[in-house]
């Protein structure tokens, strides 16, 4: 899989952040955090590429059936990453495909994987961001 972790060079990541963070020893300053749209698409080809049909042209596409099995295994992703958060329950995974669904073409298989990298991207990277 992909590790994203700092590399520790000594001068401008001197120790472990987490190590660092706890004693102190770190510059107060004023930071903003964000993230990209489309985040989770760079991960799908790599765990999800059976559950899904790429195109020459770089489309993409998801069943209905692909978009609720994934759906429901992103939202237990998120239980699982923060305290507090129980996994997917049924009423969520039916909101989650409500909301994430774009109803002015409900049966599109291109417009459906789009909206399931919408989803895990919002799961995985802007519910995080937005409670810490």
């Amino acid at each position: 899989g992909i590790a994203f972790t700092p590399v520790i060079d000594g001068t401008i990541i001197p120790g472990d952040p987490l190590s660092l963070l706890a004693q102190g020893r770190f510059k107060k300053t004023a930071y903003l955090a964000g993230v990209n749209a489309n985040e989770l698409s760079l991960f799908l080809l790599d765990k999800a590429g059976s559950k899904f049909q790429v195109y020459p042209d770089g489309r993409a596409s998801m069943s209905q059936s692909s978009f609720s099995d994934f759906s429901y295994l992103t939202l237990t992703h998120i239980g699982n990453i923060m305290a507090g958060v129980p996994s997917a329950s049924p009423a969520m995974l039916k909101t989650s495909e409500f909301e994430y669904t774009d109803w002015s073409q409900p049966s599109s298989d291109f417009v459906r994987m789009q909206k399931f990298i919408d989803l895990g991207t919002d799961v995985t990277f802007n519910c995080p961001l937005s409670i810490t």
